[in-house]
């Protein structure tokens, strides 16, 4: 696989939306809650008011669907950084780091 295929077209830009995807390559249920955003934000452009409101609810909503912090970020154009702290400002209860664990087997001592 191409870098370019991995990152985008360009460096930071959000995936292309493909014509045919196939089930296993659907997007996410997450990145639903995000459709309402106007996407790509520009650079380094501050969010405030009615678009500061609307980014809050769409990114709490897309994390507590399943979203990672990090593909919300790349998805909404914005930094880890101001996704991480728009959660904690709107006292979203954080997942715990590593991803989903796998249940024990009880056989295996």
């Amino acid at each position: 696989m191409r870098a370019e295929e991995l990152i985008g077209p360009e460096r930071g830009t959000a995936p292309r939306a493909e014509a045919d995807t196939s089930p296993e390559q659907a997007e996410p249920a997450w990145v639903q809650e995000l459709k309402p955003l106007p996407l790509p934000y520009a650079r380094r452009t501050r969010l405030e008011g009615d678009a500061a409101a609307l980014f809050t609810k769409c990114v709490t909503r897309a994390y507590y669907r399943g979203g990672s912090i990090r593909d919300i970020a790349w998805r909404t154009t914005r930094s880890y950084g101001v996704v991480h702290t728009t959660l904690v400002e709107a006292k979203v209860t954080m997942r715990k780091r590593g991803g989903q664990r796998r249940p024990t087997d009880p056989t295996v001592a």
